[in-house]
């Protein structure tokens, strides 16, 4: 059920993140026509090899004739793992290995999305709180209806606290996370030169 949710939450962000990069892509000659023969490879290289490193992956797209350089490697990964094609994975002598989502990757039932959007408004807060919504908004690039409507079924479950009259929304816990190492926060800490 934890997969079948992760995949809920992934197709919620998808879109909106996928469009942001696409002029990203253009730039880079990524084109549907790519991003189909480098998924298409990168199935046939994880069904058989099982789950591989990126080193291994972009090697397979370089042998069938994809260029790889100049950040394309990680853009087609990125696209891959965005669209449901492949999961990172555990690491393997310190190389964080890539594998087919497989079964998972099917629509979740009994998940609508506005228990997605809640879900993703928990997490998010419980995360990278203390935050606004405007911050939920940009890093899930949501629609500002899509945010209102997840941090309103969210906020029964999260802590609010007000800086300067701006409400900032936090995990129930992180206040007493932050108090019990308060005063070290508050130390001094000495950080060498910066070597630009």
């Amino acid at each position: 059920m934890a997969a079948r949710r992760e995949i809920a939450l992934l197709r919620l962000v998808a879109q909106g993140v996928a469009g942001s990069q696409a002029a990203r892509e253009a730039r880079l000659g990524i084109d549907d026509r790519l991003l189909s023969r480098a998924k298409d490879i990168a199935v046939e290289t994880l069904s058989s090899l099982g789950p591989s490193t990126r080193a291994q992956v972009t090697a397979a797209w370089q042998a069938g004739g994809i260029d790889t350089g100049s950040q394309r490697g990680y853009h087609l990964i990125w696209h891959l793992s965005l669209t449901g094609t492949v999961l990172f994975g555990p690491a393997r002598n310190g190389q964080q290995l890539l594998a087919l989502a497989g079964q998972q990757a099917s629509a979740p039932a009994g998940f609508t999305r506005a228990e997605g959007l809640t879900d993703l408004a928990r997490r998010y807060f419980a995360g990278h709180g203390p935050a606004t919504p405007a911050d939920l908004a940009r890093w899930a690039n949501l629609t500002a209806a899509d945010t209102r409507l997840a941090v309103a079924a969210a906020r029964p479950d999260l802590a609010a606290i007000t800086v300067d009259d701006n409400e900032y929304l936090l995990g129930p816990g992180t206040q007493d996370e932050l108090a019990s190492c308060r005063e070290e926060a508050e130390g001094v800490i000495a950080c060498p030169a910066s070597m630009r």
